[in-house]
């Protein structure tokens, strides 16, 4: 997979406070500054995520030279060891593979960016808040909506790919549908709908107007473009609903009205 798109999954009917999309080993490519590429992998959710090779252990990109180096922990803080990837044994050198901050510090980033999102306004008036359990009992339909970002090429991966990935209800096959039937006893079902609607076999992607490091870490050198304030800042928030309202403007005119979203009846 030469290119990371963004694939958007939207709980329509869950409280944000509530849930994480956790992604585990996704493959990216990243680029050196003299052109190399590195074939490596991503870790985490929308409030942490990391990179990492395929033994675990973390990379990130040298503040001062923009190479991307193994990583070590300092003070709870990620920072460049010097060592190029793929130059040195990380275990020759003291490593240990899933070097990350921790939870405490997660938890708390996390919690930085939720403080700043704004309860949902229901139709009456009130505000949303997290749900009970046995609440979301019953059919939830699940919006998928691919996105990538300008200057990176579409989804390579078949429908059926994603189709299975969300949807199968099949014996031995993991699944968000599959997975949620099985912890809620079968009262809980989450099928996924795809946007734009696909073409035949072919995922269609939302192209967003701006480049991915339009919505990574502010650098002088490496991201003059990107945001500033930090992962938990209001510049980040304020970008990142930019790019869902306008994935969702773009694809609201294909969902069906017989395609029920108010799965609470809150208006």
């Amino acid at each position: 997979m030469k290119k990371l798109s963004l694939l958007l999954v939207i709980f329509m009917a869950f409280a944000i406070t509530s849930y994480a999309s956790y992604i585990e080993n996704l493959p990216i490519t990243l680029t050196q500054p003299d052109g190399e590429e590195i074939e490596c992998f991503t870790t985490g959710d929308e409030f942490y995520n990391w990179v990492h090779d395929a033994n675990g252990y973390t990379l990130i990109r040298d503040p001062q030279t923009g190479i991307i180096v193994y990583a070590e922990l300092e003070k709870d803080e990620l920072v460049s060891t010097g060592y190029r990837v793929g130059t040195v044994d990380p275990a020759s050198i003291g490593l240990t593979p899933r070097t990350i901050i921790s939870a405490a510090k997660r938890q708390q980033l996390r919690s930085n960016f939720l403080s700043q999102t704004p309860p949902i306004k229901l139709a009456n008036g009130g505000e949303q808040g997290i749900m009970n359990a046995g609440q979301n009992n019953g059919t939830v339909n699940n919006l998928v909506i691919f996105i990538r970002f300008a200057g990176e090429l579409e989804f390579t991966r078949t429908v059926a790919h994603y189709e299975s990935m969300f949807n199968s209800d099949l014996p031995n096959v993991s699944s968000m549908y599959g997975y949620f039937k099985t912890v809620s006893r079968g009262q809980t079902l989450i099928p996924s709908h795809f946007y734009p609607t696909p073409s035949g076999t072919t995922v269609v992607s939302y192209q967003d107007i701006n480049a991915r490091s339009y919505y990574q870490p502010y650098d002088a050198t490496t991201n003059p473009t990107g945001f500033s304030g930090g992962n938990d800042g209001t510049e980040r928030r304020i970008r990142e609903h930019d790019l869902l309202k306008r994935a969702i403007e773009h694809v609201k005119s294909q969902i069906p009205p017989s395609l029920n979203l108010d799965f609470n009846n809150d208006g």
